[in-house]
């Protein structure tokens, strides 16, 4: 089931600008029926709430909000409005506009978009390489999706593409062959997205023959390039 409402027009749930990102406006669409919410509190906790699931889909939280801006059709609402909200974002708080329209889309009574602030994404990737050359796959994992779910383009689809190596060793460390070539194979493709003739893409391709005739690989060569293909992306990143 959807996690928040689809656009409904001609723009984007969010797009990322440098460090920050813009969320489009949140009515309180209940994405599972795509009908507006009865009342001012069930919209304005629906609104919130579709803001939230968008932030999680790239990583971030309601207290990485940085700017909020807050459309009502009756400014009379603001009290009710600002309890409900105050619930949800602690101090210390974002910056806050709130102001009075003529009307919101399909006759919501509040209307709520934020500004968040991405973080640092080369932090996030230099550790998830310090914990991969200590052989530390679920951790490395974790902190490479964050920086993964935070990029666009050719930039995400070789970040998901070293996902895929960690899940890979993970998946060879138990055991799951199977796992861990179709793991390697995904990251070869998506990597070659951005690096079309780097030296990791035939180490994966020796790892995976291998696997495939039922040996077992030295992942050394394979290691050192991960971590060179890494540090290069780091040199490029923004």
């Amino acid at each position: 089931m959807p996690k928040y409402p689809k656009p409904i027009g001609p723009y984007s749930a969010y797009r990322f600008a440098g460090k920050l990102v813009f969320l489009a406006g949140q009515i309180g669409i209940n994405p599972d029926t795509g009908a507006l919410e009865e009342g001012l509190e069930a919209q304005t906790l629906r609104a919130i709430k579709n803001i939230a699931n968008i932030l999680a889909e790239i990583g971030l939280g309601l207290d990485d909000v940085v700017k909020t801006t807050v459309f009502l059709r009756d400014i009379r609402d603001y009290p009710k409005v600002n309890e409900i909200y105050g619930r949800f974002f602690k101090e210390p708080y974002p910056a806050r506009s709130a102001v009075a329209v003529a009307a919101l889309p399909k006759g919501a009574l509040v209307e709520i978009e934020v500004v968040a602030l991405v973080g640092d994404i080369r932090g996030e990737i230099e550790e998830g390489l310090r914990l991969f050359k200590e052989g530390k796959f679920y951790e490395s994992h974790e902190y490479w999706e964050k920086a993964f779910r935070k990029l666009e383009g050719t930039k995400r689809t070789f970040m998901s593409g070293l996902v895929n190596i960690d899940a890979a060793l993970i998946k060879y460390k138990e055991g799951n062959m199977k796992g861990a070539t179709t793991n390697f194979s995904k990251a070869k493709d998506k990597i070659a997205a951005r690096f079309p003739n780097h030296p990791l893409l035939g180490e994966i391709e020796r790892v995976v023959r291998i696997l495939k005739e039922g040996g077992a690989p030295d992942f050394r060569s394979l290691s050192r390039e991960v971590e060179e293909i890494t540090k290069e992306f780091l040199d490029a990143l923004e």
